[in-house]
């Protein structure tokens, strides 16, 4: 007996007393036709994301050929054909009702294998690539069904069965293909586990995903892509969120992006209307985006403290804080500080009782412009601020009353010890009567004043610290002894020295006069009686 048909299914063959189960399930209605048990099971919903279950279409050719299974009356299995060859042709089926065994004869090994091992039908758990390890790789189609978050993202194109990493990627996934398609989408469930979304107008549009039992995975289970609805310019997933996080770069570049740019950009990259208050919110948002929040970064000052003097040795910092109670958080002082204002003196006193305070000569002369106009008044002013000693100080106020008695009396008013050379302490090493320095500086810094205190602390840090540099390089191909800006003030003194002459008067004293005035001079202590040395630091 060469082969037999059992009922059930099994269908056994005998080899010279040994007998090989084929496990083949197949269930034989009342008719005697064969129906695979997949094909009773057409109407049940399968389960693609549990491991082992594959759809109906599932390839199940271990060589890569997709073949359309056939039914026939009688199962039936044919032996190949041996040839002098010793080659093995593909099995083939007959509608003929008969059973056929395969041919035992003298076997032989082809390479080491025994022919029978290529007859025996192959276990679906055992399956292996005769070829190689191809066979194992991700096939093309499952490849398109796994979200590439690097390059998906700009323009995705979805489909049933994708899968996502987690369910953030798949939400920024949708939102932007319903941004591009366009589709007004609406969540009729939003979960942690599963997500359901409709078409706003009810086209028939939908898209249902959920998470795989056991990972992260987020994957469509009901895709319909067909919207039929008329394309507006409106779409509810256009956010000032969305909008501020997709062009933050533009917005960084951009600090004076105006309403209408924006509004024009995001009509031509995205065919989307929005409105004026939408641009000024994208806007805030893109900056508490870029400079981080406010508010927290008030919290790390200290440690920001700590970074500098550990990174820079030898640095500063103070750090000054207030609290309300022992069980209050510590607050920042604030102090505000604006040119000549009620209370600013007695603030500073208060503050800053060792610190002198001087007034901007500058500032006080756009004050004094507004009602006394005039070149002349200008420079006798200047005089006045200039002048080194009290007895000179006064000679040119007088000068200034013989002008103008007004302009005397506006300037009269200000304490000299704020504004005039005459009455500064010898403290301050310093030849400034104007406030340029801090005007500089403010000016360089204006782009940062509106920035979060430690964004705008980087920013300030980052810019001196790259102006030092570029001054300590150009310094370095300076071949002169003293700097520039001093060699040029000494050569000046030089030339104004010419009609003095210098007698010595003790050890190390000297009394220098010309035809008009006449100073005391001492290099040990390096002072002078005009107060020039005094007041600068410079001879």
């Amino acid at each position: 007996m060469e082969g037999e048909v059992v009922e059930g299914g099994n269908v056994e063959y005998e080899d010279n007393g040994d007998v090989s189960d084929v496990n083949e399930e197949v269930n034989v209605d009342g008719e005697g036709d064969e129906v695979l048990e997949t094909e009773q099971n057409d109407n049940v919903e399968f389960d693609w994301l549990e491991e082992g279950l594959e759809g109906p279409d599932f390839n199940d050719d271990v060589f890569g050929e997709t073949a359309t299974p056939q039914r026939s009356n009688v199962a039936a299995i044919e032996v190949p054909q041996r040839s002098n060859a010793a080659s093995i042709e593909a099995p083939q089926s007959s509608n003929a009702s008969g059973n056929y065994a395969p041919q035992m004869g003298n076997t032989r090994e082809i390479d080491g294998v025994d022919e029978n091992d290529w007859l025996e039908p192959p276990v679906e758990d055992d399956m292996e690539s005769l070829v190689g390890s191809d066979d194992d790789e991700p096939t093309a189609s499952s490849i398109k069904k796994v979200f590439n978050v690097q390059t998906g993202m700009k323009k995705p194109e979805l489909c049933n069965g994708m899968k996502f990493p987690n369910a953030k990627v798949f939400r920024e996934a949708l939102r932007e293909y319903a941004i591009h398609k366009p589709v007004d989408i609406w969540f009729k469930l939003n979960e942690k586990e599963k997500i359901s979304v409709y078409c706003k107008n009810k086209c028939g549009w939908r898209c249902y995903a959920s998470k795989v039992s056991g990972e992260l995975t987020f994957q469509i289970k009901t895709w319909i892509p067909e919207c039929t609805c008329p394309r507006t310019l409106q779409n509810s997933q256009v956010t000032s969120a969305y909008i501020a996080k997709k062009y933050m770069q533009d917005f960084s570049k951009n600090p004076n992006w105006t309403v209408e740019g924006v509004q024009h950009h995001v009509k031509d990259k995205l065919e989307v209307d929005i409105s004026v208050s939408q641009v000024y919110r994208s806007k805030r948002k893109a900056i508490d985006l870029i400079t981080g929040d406010e508010q927290l970064q008030y919290g790390k000052l200290r440690d920001y403290a700590e970074m500098i003097r550990l990174n820079d040795v030898g640095s500063r910092v103070i750090l000054q804080t207030e609290m309300e109670n022992e069980n209050s958080q510590p607050k920042f002082r604030r102090m505000y500080i604006s040119d000549r204002q009620k209370g600013l003196i007695p603030a500073i006193e208060m503050l800053f009782p060792t610190v002198e305070h001087r007034y901007c000569v500058k500032h006080i002369y756009n004050n004094f412009k507004v009602d006394h106009k005039g070149l002349e008044l200008k420079d006798a002013l200047w005089r006045c601020a200039g002048a080194t000693t009290i007895k000179e100080f006064e000679k040119r106020m007088q000068g200034l009353k013989d002008l103008d008695p007004k302009a005397w009396e506006y300037l009269a008013d200000i304490n000299p010890a704020q504004w005039s050379k005459s009455h500064f302490t010898c403290r301050a090493l310093s030849d400034c009567l104007a406030n340029n320095l801090s005007e500089s500086f403010n000016s360089m810094i204006l782009k940062a004043r509106d920035k979060p205190i430690l964004a705008m602390l980087e920013w300030i840090r980052v810019r001196l610290m790259t102006n030092l540099y570029k001054k300590r390089k150009g310094i370095e191909k300076y071949v002169g002894k003293v700097c520039p800006n001093i060699q040029d003030k000494l050569e000046k003194l030089k030339q104004e020295s010419i009609p003095f002459s210098a007698t010595p008067s003790g050890r190390f004293m000297y009394e220098v006069d010309n035809d008009r005035e006449r100073h005391v001079v001492n290099l040990t202590n390096r002072t002078c009686n005009c107060r020039i040395w005094d007041l600068t630091g410079l001879p």
